[in-house]
């Protein structure tokens, strides 16, 4: 889960970072 959270992270650090923790938290 970690590396695939880092690489949405590179790809871009605005929308997908975002909508990746709401998603975790939201877990």
């Amino acid at each position: 889960g970690q590396q695939k959270l880092l690489s949405q992270k590179s790809q871009s650090q605005s929308e997908p970072v975002k909508i990746t923790l709401h998603d975790c938290l939201a877990c």
